[in-house]
């Protein structure tokens, strides 16, 4: 957005991760839970979903998760052609 990187949008209580990498996101995941803790915020690993955009959509990614919690992935096959 005019030239920069956004890689994060909050509305309200709703979290928006955007990432180019699975590393990077599990990164940004990690960073959200540590200062969750310090702000006595917590996560809900159950209410979080991802899913993959590009040509990539199809291939099987490490399980993300925040703190101790798996983050469900869902693949969307009709984002493979967007990007």
């Amino acid at each position: 957005m005019y030239g920069k990187y956004i890689g994060c949008i909050v509305h309200a209580d709703d979290v928006i991760l955007l990432s180019g990498s699975v590393v990077k996101l599990q990164k940004m995941l990690d960073v959200c839970y540590c200062n969750g803790l310090d702000l006595d915020v917590v996560f809900n690993a159950k209410k979080s979903s991802l899913f993959v955009v590009g040509k990539a959509y199809d291939v099987t990614i490490d399980c993300l998760h925040i703190g101790c919690d798996n983050i469900l992935g869902h693949m969307f096959e009709i984002f493979r052609n967007v990007f």
